[in-house]
């Protein structure tokens, strides 16, 4: 894993619940993309099925990215690791 450069201010744990996020976000589309290559029937399935948490994904990184955010690294890590109900 990188090391976090702290550029934008924020705080260490915070800038790693956003890279971890990120990288999350690279394997899904890397993951994306290779079953496009395989099964092209079944994308629509996939797509279906990954986007909710690429959406639950970015909504964490834009709550950690967020100067109004209140939250602690903890309570984002936890919202990373939730799991999506829809």
């Amino acid at each position: 894993m990188a090391e976090i450069n702290n550029t934008a201010g924020f705080s260490q744990d915070r800038s790693k619940v956003i890279l971890d996020s990120c990288y999350q976000v690279e394997k899904i589309l890397d993951a994306m993309r290779r079953s496009a290559r395989v099964d092209t029937d079944g994308i629509q399935y996939l797509v279906d099925g990954l986007v909710p948490r690429l959406l639950h994904i970015n909504a964490v990184i834009m709550t950690a990215a967020s100067s109004a955010d209140n939250n602690s690294p903890e309570e984002l890590r936890a919202l990373l690791n939730a799991t999506q109900a829809s």
